[in-house]
């Protein structure tokens, strides 16, 4: 449902046992996403199932359940898999001019304070990261609702991927600032938490959450995949083998250097696929076919998530080359 402010739905209970025992209000948190990620919906799932848990998502953006335009993919993007089932859901009206992720006013969802100061919730988690104008709202309602605040980071250090000088000299001093503001820091490996710990947050108010898959999914997927025929559909040997480079084609994803250590390695006939989508696509092409490897790469362009298992199956190695 979509709301511009208001209240979370009713706070559940779980009873403690049918022996009479007071019944025990449920932990109730806000979970704060910039738009619709098709990996975080499992663990959504998960804890709309924890009888310890009310769970609500606030969306800003149903960006990925709708199609919309992907500015790193450079192309009309919906994800093909049901993304908006088996949790609670809002999602929260973008008043901004020019509505869209990459921007600091793109995501400017002023519910969000209502939301959070009428809602009653013990913990409000915020995943839109804070180079939005949405993350300061839901922070300052937090803050002043006396919810315990949470967020982090998946990056492992304060050196931006944007090298515009003036990000190189602010992010070391300010990034610090914020993280520090959070009660819990969440992060995705032992070199965010080491990040952490270096800029002064003590060990208990960070936490580790690396990201995880729905792996029952891509196993029972990936079952009934015909091997064969995708590479009869790809134009490549049944017995070759199959590199796989399987990100957006920018800059931090490094997918040049896949294409050039293929070219160098120069495995007698092997293929290099690269599926995905981006602004360097063209470049990419043009380099391939200076490299003299331009009849053994193949272009998948954007693959949906249902045909992904697909891609995993027919290819030998998978190469991840980003920053």
């Amino acid at each position: 449902m979509a709301v511009d402010s208001g209240l979370a739905p009713t706070v559940g209970v779980a009873e403690e046992s049918a022996s009479g025992s007071e019944a025990r209000r449920r932990f109730k948190v806000l979970l704060v996403a910039s738009h619709v990620v098709q990996y975080a919906t499992p663990q959504f799932r998960l804890l709309a199932a924890d009888p310890r848990v009310d769970a609500l998502v606030a969306y800003c953006s149903l960006q990925g359940a709708e199609k919309g335009v992907d500015p790193e993919f450079g192309v009309e993007v919906s994800w093909d898999v049901p993304l908006l089932e088996g949790y609670r859901w809002v999602e929260v009206t973008n008043r901004a001019r020019r509505a869209g992720l990459g921007r600091f006013f793109g995501l400017m969802n002023t519910g969000l304070w209502k939301l959070i100061r009428e809602g009653g919730f013990d913990a409000v988690v915020i995943y839109t990261g804070y180079a939005y104008a949405s993350f300061w709202i839901a922070a300052a309602a937090a803050r002043s609702r006396g919810a315990a605040l949470v967020f982090g980071t998946d990056g492992t250090t304060l050196r931006p991927r944007d090298t515009r000088w003036w990000k190189r000299w602010l992010k070391p001093r300010v990034a610090p600032r914020i993280f520090k503001m959070a009660d819990v820091a969440l992060v995705a490996s032992a070199a965010g938490a080491e990040l952490m710990r270096s800029i002064g947050l003590p060990e208990e108010r960070i936490a580790l959450t690396p990201f995880a898959v729905d792996n029952d999914w891509w196993t029972r997927e990936a079952a009934g995949v015909n091997r064969a025929e995708v590479r009869r559909a790809w134009v490549v040997p049944e017995a070759s083998p199959v590199v796989l480079y399987c990100a957006k084609l920018q800059a931090w994803k490094r997918p040049q250097d896949a294409l050039r250590a293929f070219a160098r390695a120069d495995v007698a006939n092997a293929y290099l696929v690269m599926a995905g989508e981006g602004l360097l696509r063209a470049e990419l092409e043009a380099e391939a076919q200076t490299l003299g490897v331009a009849a053994r790469v193949r272009w998948l362009g954007f693959v949906n998530q249902s045909r992904l298992p697909a891609v995993y199956v027919a290819s030998d190695v998978m190469v991840l080359p980003a920053e």
